[in-house]
């Protein structure tokens, strides 16, 4: 009996895994192509040479066994929607960090989203898909991710605030086969001091195209500087230093990177072009995606109807945003999306202090945490009650022009009967 019951169990284990294989692709080569394809492109790069000899004798069917669940997500690193149809699931190894996604916000794309159970280590690989229509499901793609700091463990999702300059780098393969995008930046805590530095290179394969939406048809409008090869990273393998610095002509933070020359003295290093972060001007500044969403909108126009920042300002309200001159509180609104950093401290702060028994209250936060947590109707209902002034000053206005009128026009008639008056009487006492 004892028998029948395991071998149950272990055909229950093996149909699920058939189950979710088929939903998504016919017999999972696009999972394990991309696999095989980020290991390659790895090797490529040079940058990570222990992690390569790791995971390279690692079959697709050995990593699948170690997946996680699949986690719901209103963002897919570079997409944020209002709507939970992305998930993600991933394996990691190496030393243990302390973060689990996503970083603590005050806003829906990070609140709204499942929170991954445990802490990641520090070398992790996953994989994405999509909820399409009906009860689709799409393998977006595959991704390997390096987390690196002095202290892993102090890497939380409650000490990250904000990302600094970031490495981005497009590649499209020569038989078209896969599109890969890698990055790297660090990022900061809430005593705007390093907090660790992210490498992440993702891989999008031609299989996985479908015409709900997918990212190798729109990775090309993707914010990179294109490359044949990344074996450019290779410049990353020298001993360096990289320090961030404010630029304070530029008004922006930068990361100055030094060092060893051949007479073994510490010097600024000549960074190719490719490797610098990627400058963006006009709106593109503030929203460095907005060409990407164009991209999107053009290509997936049904996926586009749920595109959003942050997942709390829906696309089409944006773009009549930025094609308008706005109302100040809505403009605070949306610098808020942009760089929300002051209301995330705020937030930390008071929720620290609550738990010693201390009230921190400020009314303007308080609403500004209210309005983020849904921009769009915070927006259209300031717009709407603008509109709504607009309209009674103008039947005000109408109103007054009117009264104007008939007072003219009864001063007028008023004039005129008193002309005709003294004429009549000066005829009179003339004859």
């Amino acid at each position: 009996m004892q028998k029948i019951k395991v071998f149950l169990m272990f055909m229950l284990v093996i149909v699920g895994m058939v189950f979710f294989s088929s939903s998504v692709n016919a017999d999972g080569a696009s999972q394990e192509q991309c696999f095989q394809i980020l290991k390659d492109n790895m090797k490529e790069s040079g940058i990570f040479p222990a992690r390569v000899n790791e995971i390279d004798s690692w079959s697709y069917a050995d990593l699948s066994l170690h997946f996680s669940k699949n986690y719901n997500s209103l963002s897919s690193f570079g997409v944020d929607i209002d709507k939970n149809v992305f998930e993600i699931r991933l394996h990691s190894f190496g030393r243990q960090t302390g973060y689990k996604n996503p970083p603590l916000a005050p806003f829906p794309v990070s609140t709204k989203s499942d929170i991954w159970d445990n802490p990641v280590n520090e070398f992790v690989i996953g994989e994405e898909y999509i909820n399409g229509p009906g009860n689709s499901k799409y393998f977006l793609d595959c991704f390997f991710m390096q987390i690196s700091s002095d202290d892993l463990m102090k890497v939380t999702r409650e000490n990250y605030l904000y990302d600094g300059p970031k490495t981005s780098l497009m590649k499209n393969s020569q038989d078209g086969t896969y599109k890969a995008w890698y990055s790297d930046n660090p990022s900061f805590d809430y005593q705007d001091k390093p907090l660790a530095a992210w490498k992440k290179l993702f891989i999008f394969p031609k299989t996985t195209q479908n015409e709900y939406f997918n990212k190798y048809d729109i990775a090309d409008a993707y914010p990179a500087n294109r490359v044949e090869s990344f074996a450019i990273l290779d410049f990353f393998k020298q001993p360096m230093i990289s320090v961030p610095d404010y630029d304070e002509e530029a008004q922006k933070t930068v990361i100055k990177r030094y060092v060893l020359d051949k007479d073994r003295k510490i010097t600024e290093a000549s960074v190719p072009k490719e490797l610098e972060p990627i400058e963006k001007d006009g709106i593109n500044k503030n929203f460095a995606l907005n060409e990407y969403y164009q991209a999107i909108e053009a290509r997936f126009p049904e996926f586009a109807k749920i595109l959003s920042f942050r997942g709390t300002l829906k696309y089409d309200t944006l773009k009549e945003l930025i094609s308008s001159e706005q109302d100040p509180r809505v403009l605070k609104i949306v610098n808020t999306l942009f760089d929300g950093r002051f209301l995330s401290i705020y937030e930390a702060d008071k929720n620290m202090k609550s738990k010693d028994g201390m009230v921190v209250s400020d009314p303007e936060m308080e609403k500004l945490l209210i309005s983020v947590s849904d921009a769009d109707a915070a927006i259209k209902e300031i717009m709407s009650k603008k509109e709504a002034r607009n309209n009674n000053s103008a039947v005000v206005q109408k109103n007054n022009e009117a009264k104007n009128i008939n007072i003219y026009m009864i001063g007028s008639i008023f004039l005129a009967s008193l002309v005709v008056i003294i004429l009549i009487i000066w005829f009179k006492n003339k004859s």
